[in-house]
């Protein structure tokens, strides 16, 4: 397996947790107090180079930072063809939708259109 995979992937949640950190305008002792993981802790995983992090522990971050759902985003392959998703469907969206029931996690919800555009425009 790529060595470099691991790192890729511990890299790209310690720039989630930044971003988060970051729109909250929180320093890493403001975030070592809210999760009770510390500071050190947190500067390694920001930077992606901490090892051996409990889910415990980077839950307790992701729960101070009000993270809402973790998405991962479809992996890039070579695109399905016209003829593929009319006999098979899309697959990422079959897996979406499967794992969710599986998980008894319930719909999104459907997008909400900005209504701001029309509403004054009656005049």
């Amino acid at each position: 397996m790529d060595s470099e995979w691991p790192a890729k992937a511990l890299a790209k949640i310690g720039r989630g947790i930044l971003r988060m950190r970051l729109f909250w305008g929180w320093s890493q002792a403001d975030l070592e107090h809210r999760s009770g993981v510390d500071q050190t802790t947190i500067s390694r995983l920001e930077r992606g180079v901490q090892r051996g992090l409990s889910l415990r522990r980077l839950a307790k971050i992701l729960d101070a930072l009000r993270v809402g759902d973790v998405l991962f985003e479809k992996p890039p392959t070579v695109p399905q063809t016209d003829l593929e998703i009319m006999l098979y469907g899309d697959r990422w969206n079959r897996a979406v939708t499967e794992a969710d029931r599986r998980l008894h996690w319930p719909a999104p919800p459907e997008p909400v259109e900005d209504t701001d555009a029309w509403i004054g425009d009656a005049g």
